[in-house]
Order: C-alpha cells, then sequence, then structure tokens
C-alpha cells in the first residue's frame, strides 16, 4: 500500500511540476540560457583545472599513490597480454 502511495504522490507531483514549467519559449530565453550556461561551462572547466593548485600534502600524495599503481598496472598489463596471446595462439592451433 505504502508504494502504490509513492507511486502516486511521484505521479501526481511530476506532472503538477510539468504544468508550471511552461514558460514562453522564445529565441531570445534560448539564446539568454545558452550563453548563461556555456559561461558556467567555462567557470566549471576553470575550477577543475585550477583544484591541484589548492591541495595539500595529503591531496598530493593520494595523486601519487594513483598515478603509480596506474605505472604498475600498466607495466604489468604489457606482460599479461603477451602471456594471454600466447597462450591463446596454443589453443587456436589445436
Amino acid at each position: 500500500m505504502k508504494k502504490i502511495l509513492f507511486c502516486l504522490f511521484f505521479v501526481v507531483s511530476c506532472s503538477h511540476g510539468q504544468r508550471n514549467a511552461t514558460t514562453s519559449d522564445t529565441l531570445d530565453t534560448r539564446w539568454q540560457m545558452f550563453i548563461y550556461d556555456f559561461g558556467n561551462m567555462f567557470k566549471a572547466v576553470g575550477h577543475s583545472y585550477t583544484r591541484p593548485l589548492h591541495w595539500g600534502g595529503k591531496q598530493w600524495g593520494q595523486f601519487g599513490a594513483v598515478v603509480g599503481g596506474t605505472g604498475l598496472v600498466y607495466l604489468a598489463d604489457d606482460n599479461t597480454s603477451s602471456f594471454i596471446i600466447g597462450k591463446r595462439k596454443v589453443f587456436q592451433k589445436s
């Protein structure tokens, strides 16, 4: 019973929100939204790229661990790939 009430509440609230969301859809408002979104996109990308400038010692340690772990996996991957390719050739000949 609770699930049915929850589903009913969800459907009613979504449909109510859609009715209130109808605004004038003119070229000017779309252009303003585009400019706003484009500006926010560049701000967010800039924020992401400047975050390492604000890192402390712990974050740099975690970064070093991730880079080191990735390097080790990369080195092991080459040997593992060669081993599997060699075994695959043996099985294909059989």
